[in-house]
């Protein structure tokens, strides 16, 4: 989002940027220009372009890159970018091969076709859960809520062919069509040890084995997923949508949906573990899953997986802690080590049975929330 400001400003001293860097057919494909399949993405498209742009994506991008971690979403977006693209190209000389040589001249270019990809992942993580646009008045069903976004901006655009495509390419990922591009767990981890490392440290990166998977559309930032916020009784309805920018719609669960995944699941997924679900690989051999059900105890070759019982885990952190306050010293002193609030919180967790390295960077994960820490940790 950087980039495509630093674009657009760019362009009051460049007016042919967004003509160097979109995609058309005939520069990418006759002049070898193969820069632009991937350029278009910094296409800025205006200043109305860039401002809807940088609010959606502060909407959808929380929740897919606490799915999939920081280096998941980037290998996501240079997916959806590239094979979008190069679809678009396929269908442009389709089109001259049957007569109509002006669409090789056709371009496509502009945030929105990421954008479109993106939210068609996640709508279809739950695609039971209807989503609201603006102020219309009737909830659209999530699953086809992309292709009406893709309608609504190919309207106000002029141009529809590219945005398709992008919903396209959006739907085919999250139905696992796509799965010999997602690159597996061990090869984002060896990116993030190597050319991402400068990035791995900053705060706020969520490294992949941190990701959350499917629990992730149904657990707001600091939320563990079993929260009594999270909680859905027998039959209760959907959580709100969080793909428009204007705000997700309600959304009638369905029965039972105590045991389903995607919004108020408790499937969440510990550093390295599995997520209980039936549905595909979110990544290949990454073992997490993209809005996949399932619920209660999987076991893999390795692990298993249990439902996290929030009141064993406060009894639990209640008595680690009565332990910490005796072990202090008696008669109700304060302990003698002056610590930061920091040291404080990793030996609190300490105190539960973790490691100090696992409770820093749950602390790190959660922003510093001790209780969110331990749920997550427990879970």
């Amino acid at each position: 989002m950087v980039g495509i400001v630093g674009s657009y400003l760019l362009s009051f001293f460049l007016p042919q940027l967004d003509l160097a860097l979109n995609n058309s057919p005939f520069r990418t494909v006759e002049s070898f220009e193969v820069y632009r399949v991937v350029t278009t993405v910094f296409c800025s498209g205006g200043l109305l372009a860039v401002i809807l742009g940088l609010m959606n994506f502060n909407t959808v991008g929380p929740n897919l890159e606490r799915s999939l971690g920081s280096t998941g979403l980037l290998a996501l977006m240079a997916t959806l970018t590239v094979v979008t693209n190069l679809a678009f190209i396929a269908l442009c000389y389709v089109l001259v091969i049957l007569g109509e040589k002006k669409y090789a001249f056709y371009s496509s270019s502009g945030i929105w076709n990421l954008l479109v990809a993106l939210i068609a992942v996640e709508c279809m993580a739950t695609p039971d859960v209807p989503r609201r646009f603006f102020i219309l008045p009737w909830d659209i069903p999530g699953k086809y809520y992309p292709l009406f976004l893709a309608c609504i901006f190919g309207f106000m655009r002029g141009a529809w062919m590219d945005l398709f495509c992008a919903v396209g390419i959006g739907y085919a990922y999250a139905d696992g069509r796509l799965d010999r591009l997602k690159p597996s767990r061990s090869r984002l981890a060896s990116w993030e040890s190597g050319c991402l490392a400068n990035f791995v440290e900053r705060p706020g990166y969520i490294v992949s084995g941190a990701a959350m998977g499917a629990a992730a559309f149904g657990t707001p930032l600091n939320n563990p997923a079993d929260h009594p916020s999270n909680q859905r009784a027998e039959g209760g309805g959907g959580g709100g949508g969080f793909s428009s920018m204007f705000g997700g719609g309600g959304g009638g669960g369905a029965p039972g949906g105590g045991d389903e995944g995607g919004f108020g699941s408790n499937n969440v997924v510990k550093r390295g573990g599995t997520a209980g679900s039936s549905s595909g690989d979110s990544f290949a051999g990454s073992g997490q899953t993209l809005g996949g059900g399932g619920g209660g105890t999987r076991s893999s070759g390795r692990s298993s997986q249990t439902r996290h019982d929030p009141e064993t885990a406060r009894l639990a952190r209640l008595a680690a802690l009565e332990g910490r306050t005796g072990a202090g010293g008696g008669g109700g002193e304060a302990a003698a080590p002056l610590l930061a609030a920091s040291d404080h919180d990793v030996l609190t967790l300490q105190d539960m049975g973790f490691t100090a390295a696992e409770a820093r960077e749950a602390l790190q994960f959660t922003n510093g929330d001790v209780e969110a820490a331990a749920s997550y940790l427990a879970a």
